[in-house]
């Protein structure tokens, strides 16, 4: 129809994977400073993420000709608390902030197996009387063998403690989030972008292709939406202790929009913490039930 199509996601690594997406800090910097192109259409990658503060700040927005189209799991909004703190109420998108009527469910599948498929689906819709027992069927079912690609926990700490366990001969690289205060870096590492500075994208997965001075060489793990090879970056010790922490471990959180084609681990099962949602999540993220292991 001619009119601006705008595509927005909570983080910098989800907008890389999605043609010409901004971050919804962006959008909204975009629209509080009057540069909206109006009227326009709304595209909001994983809506259900969204949090009390960030709708508050879209309500203005509701002046304006704008077209919402939502896309997510709608199974978010039935958890009893948001991981960062933030508590999502079932009827939300029932509220005046945003149009009740727009809200779309996208489903991506990381797996042509149908059975992983189906039970994918049935952890993700399993009631909290059902998931003892869903937790007990993931133990005798998922049992693949290490060395892991990935490995998921609920917590930063046990991330951390993770992460600190890998610790092998390298280039010392401090850096605020270890626990010990530093990391060694070597060829085949795994680190994650902890900051919004330029260098690194906060969230984007990398492999350390050389560790040595005075420069490290990366590579990240996939390609851009409409690139087809990774890009290759070169950053300073000093500058990557500022802008990654390993990514051995990662949380529940911080593994969305990500896949696994290798083994993957997830710790914490046992957690009451731990929701049917939060289980789906991290095994959905393995293309392979034989590459999976629950402890």
């Amino acid at each position: 129809e001619g009119k601006k199509v705008y595509m927005i996601a909570f983080t910098n690594a989800v907008c890389c994977q999605l043609a010409e997406a901004i971050t919804v800090h962006k959008f909204l910097r975009l629209a509080y400073r009057g540069d909206l192109e109006t009227p326009c259409t709304v595209i909001w990658d994983e809506v259900f993420y969204v949090n009390t503060y960030t709708l508050a700040r879209m309500a203005p927005l509701r002046m304006l000709e704008i077209e919402w189209i939502f896309a997510g799991d709608h199974k978010q909004l039935e958890m009893p608390g948001h991981w960062r703190g933030q508590v999502c109420e079932n009827k939300l998108f029932g509220s005046s902030y945003l149009p009740p009527d727009d809200v779309e469910l996208s489903e991506p599948k990381r797996t042509i197996e149908p059975n992983f498929w189906a039970f994918q689906m049935r952890v993700r819709n399993a009631t909290e009387e059902e998931l003892p027992e869903i937790k007990a069927e993931c133990k005798k079912r998922f049992r693949a063998q290490g060395p892991f690609e990935m490995t998921i926990c609920l917590s930063h700490a046990k991330r951390r403690r993770l992460n600190d366990t890998q610790i092998k001969e390298g280039l010392e690289i401090p850096c605020t989030d270890s626990l010990t205060g530093s990391f060694m870096c070597h060829s085949g590492l795994r680190l994650v972008g902890t900051s919004r500075a330029k260098c690194l994208v906060n969230g984007m997965q990398y492999e350390v292709l050389e560790a040595r001075l005075p420069h490290i060489l990366l590579e990240e793990l996939e390609p851009r939406a409409n690139e087809t090879h990774c890009r290759h970056i070169e950053i300073t010790p000093e500058k990557l202790g500022q802008e990654a922490t390993v990514a051995y471990a990662v949380t529940n959180a911080g593994v969305q929009g990500k896949t696994c084609r290798k083994q993957l681990r997830i710790c914490d099962v046992e957690n009451p913490y731990m929701t049917a949602q939060h289980l789906y999540v991290a095994i959905s993220r393995a293309t392979e039930e034989r590459n999976v292991r629950i402890q």
